[in-house]
């Protein structure tokens, strides 16, 4: 294992996957109070923080402190010391860490030369995502975390993120055509994707429309020709389906379990909750 593990998180740790066993190490975490104390990585990292996560990052020689968002990814370098703070209700964040020869893979088909990217090891850097990053991180987490797909599936995103890092970084994106196996998907599918990928966030129909590649009226029409439900009633089934499993672990408060699983009023989640299972979720703890 290289470094950058060695400490444990402070906080109420929710959900952790690490996996640090390939050319592109992964580390996600979803947490309250969410803090790490000052370490240090062997690889260049990319952050990317979740739907409604805010965090920061202080680093030491150079002091500095950053403040991050899922509008954008961060770049930090490796050997940096550095802090990691959750400073939004839940820490929702996945990290990468890519490398070398990933790195220069990815710069050799977009012509930039190693020397070019030596920035890349001496300062930090916040970079605002466009939308192709956004797909390929939506996509990637939810094959990695939430499928678990197998390993061989999983290289051309990985490859492809760093890439359009790159072409960002060097101002060479373009907009990307839909992938041929996303054509193959039915909309349903790619729209249970990004809904499972996004699920305790807050999504409008046409975030999700825009995210299956389809329309707000396609859409609607295949929710309710396949699962017999509008998107908004399957997501609101699948959070009080979460937080039933929450509540059975009995390590969380009723109010706090409402939180986690997307519900800003603790009224609105009991109601809910009550309706599906015909008992206050205090009945479950």
């Amino acid at each position: 294992m290289w470094k950058g593990f060695e400490f444990e998180v402070q906080g109420s740790l929710l959900e952790q996957v690490v996996d640090l066993s390939s050319s592109m190490g992964m580390a996600y975490e979803r947490c309250i109070d969410f803090y790490k104390d000052f370490h240090t990585h062997d690889r260049l990292m990319f952050v990317f923080p979740r739907g409604s996560c805010l965090m920061d990052i202080r680093t030491k020689n150079p002091s500095a402190e950053y403040q991050l968002d899922s509008k954008s990814f961060f770049i930090l370098p490796k050997h940096l010391s550095h802090d990691d703070e959750g400073k939004s209700a839940i820490y929702d964040t996945l990290a990468l860490y890519p490398t070398w020869g990933l790195i220069l893979e990815g710069a050799k088909n977009i012509k930039v030369k190693e020397t070019e990217l030596s920035f890349l090891n001496k300062k930090c850097q916040n970079v605002p995502k466009t939308p192709w990053m956004n797909h390929l991180i939506q996509h990637y987490f939810f094959e990695k975390v939430i499928a678990k797909s197998e390993r061989v599936h999983l290289e051309f995103f990985e490859k492809q993120i760093v890439l359009e890092a790159l072409k960002i970084l060097f101002k060479k994106a373009t907009p990307e055509p839909l992938p041929q196996d996303l054509k193959e998907q039915p909309i349903l599918q790619r729209a249970l994707k990004f809904i499972e990928t996004n699920l305790f966030e807050e999504v409008g129909l046409d975030q999700i429309a825009q995210n299956s590649f389809t329309s707000v009226s396609s859409l609607l029409r295949e929710f309710k020709k396949s699962i017999k439900k509008t998107p908004f009633a399957y997501i609101r089934e699948r959070r009080l389906e979460e937080a039933l499993h929450l509540l059975k672990k009995s390590t969380y408060p009723v109010g706090e379990v409402a939180v986690l699983v997307g519900y800003k009023n603790f009224g609105a989640f009991s109601e809910a909750f009550k309706r599906r299972y015909h008992k206050n979720p205090s009945e479950f703890l």
